[in-house]
């Protein structure tokens, strides 16, 4: 364990961003698939399990900031000039226990939304909103879930489809 710290009391060694990146595949949601079918979540932890699926554990440290962002499969603007449905995170809740929906951290680890969509899409410039929090450096050590809520805007005959992801874990390590 690294004791050094910065200026503000946080663990220095530890100032590296992770990004949790879920990937998901709208036409899939859309057509009724599973969860395990058409999303992917990774991030830039060396350390993380199940990547690749919705179930990443994402292993951090106290005073580290995590950013969720959300990518859609097949964004690209349709013939008749339209877009299809996009995925966007509508909220992240840390879990204790199986089935308690209490936050672990409090107003502690206080997640938020960053960004806002431009209305005029490009591939030159990525279109996103992301939520961002830090560890608590008081955090408990040890692996806490989250339940992370996509919407899918505009699909259905207008009314939003909403996705529930309970699996992902972050694990606060020493």
């Amino acid at each position: 364990m690294n004791d050094k710290v910065d200026a503000q009391g946080l663990p220095g060694a530890y100032s590296t961003q992770f990004n949790v990146v879920t990937t998901v595949d709208v036409a899939g949601v859309l057509a009724g698939k599973s969860a395990a079918e058409c999303i992917w979540m990774t991030d830039n932890s060396p350390d993380s399990t199940g990547k690749g699926s919705a179930a990443l554990e994402t292993v951090c440290r106290r005073g580290q900031v995590l950013n969720w962002l959300v990518y859609s499969l097949d964004s690209e603007r349709r013939p008749d000039g339209s877009y299809p449905p996009i995925a966007r995170i509508l909220n992240i809740a840390f879990l204790r226990g199986d089935t308690d929906f209490l936050a672990a951290y409090g107003a502690g680890f206080d997640v938020k939304v960053f960004g806002a969509p431009d209305r005029i899409r490009s591939p030159y410039t990525p279109v996103y909103a992301y939520w961002a929090g830090m560890v608590p450096v008081k955090a408990d050590l040890g692996r806490t879930r989250y339940r992370m809520t996509l919407e899918i805007a505009g699909s259905a005959g207008g009314r939003p489809t909403y996705v529930e992801l309970s699996q992902p874990s972050i694990t606060v390590s020493g």
